[in-house]
């Protein structure tokens, strides 16, 4: 079975081709544009990774991660942070809420994206 992939992202254009990136590697993927979206197809699809930008529409990335660890299976979800944010502060907190990594949107092309979801994954 495909391991499946939870994309939190309000840039539509970017959220399509990490999706269909994703998906030609063999991924089931989903995608939500906002953060309590987000959060509610997690809860119902417990995706085995999920890539989540920090700011986004109605709630942020950070608060999404928080809620997403008060669950038992949410803790043990693999997220990467997307973001534009390369402030140290923000990705201290995104990392004392277990993220997994932490990636730069301004550093990493989607290449770099695809090989470390498959690289959290184990493939």
């Amino acid at each position: 079975m495909a391991s499946k992939i939870l994309i939190i992202e309000d840039e539509k254009d970017l959220c399509e081709v990490m999706g269909e990136k994703l998906k030609k590697k063999g991924y089931e993927v989903f995608q939500a544009f906002n953060g309590a979206d987000g959060l509610q197809i997690a809860v119902q699809m417990r995706p085995d990774l999920i890539l989540l930008d920090i700011l986004l529409p109605d709630m942020n990335g950070l608060l999404v991660l928080e809620r997403l660890r008060e669950y038992d299976w949410g803790r043990k979800i693999k997220v990467i942070i997307l973001s534009a944010y390369g402030h140290e502060d923000k990705q201290e907190k995104a990392m004392e809420l277990g993220a997994y990594d932490y990636l730069v949107k301004t550093e990493v092309n989607i290449d770099e994206v695809a090989r470390r979801v498959m690289q959290a994954i184990g493939q």
